[in-house]
């Protein structure tokens, strides 16, 4: 097996996190500029607020858990900053394509192309960073806990 294959799970969770983060984002522009029937103001708004709780919990919950999990069953040396540099890369890379596909189906036209590109680099960077930190304070916390969780390694002394 090779040794970054634990690490697949955190960095592909990332990625998908990454496409709800920007689908989140651009939730309003969808609803707006595609041929959907639009539900009342009321429901939009819960919508919304539903997608950013589904957010949260995918990023504080599910990224943090997975990156603290996989690092907790791993002996490799650098463990946690392969899981927040591939974390962070991969959130970047899915906030980009989910980004840019949406503005392909909205249509922007040439003259807000340019603020597009860079608003959308801009974001995915933040969003990258994001995922980066909570996946590193998962992949820490477990490195610190210890394997028998109780807050220090094995090869601590004892006073």
């Amino acid at each position: 097996m090779s040794p970054a294959k634990p690490f697949v799970l955190p960095i592909a969770v990332a990625f998908l996190i990454g496409v709800v983060v920007s689908l989140t984002r651009r939730f309003a522009v969808l609803v707006v500029e595609l041929p959907v029937s639009t539900p009342p103001t009321e429901l939009l708004s819960w919508y919304g607020f539903g997608m950013r709780g589904v957010a949260f919990i995918l990023v504080y919950g599910t990224l943090f858990g997975l990156a603290y999990w996989i690092d907790s069953r791993t002996d490799h040396p650098n463990g946690d900053a392969v899981v927040a540099l591939g974390s962070g890369i991969a959130g970047l890379l899915g906030f980009c394509l989910a980004t840019t596909a949406t503005i392909v189906l909205t249509d922007i036209g040439s003259p807000g192309i340019t603020y597009a590109v860079v608003a959308t680099v801009g974001s995915g960077i933040g969003t990258g960073v994001e995922l980066a930190v909570v996946a590193f304070a998962g992949a820490a916390l477990a490195r610190r806990s210890g394997p028998n969780g109780s807050g220090r390694d094995s090869t601590d002394d004892v006073d």
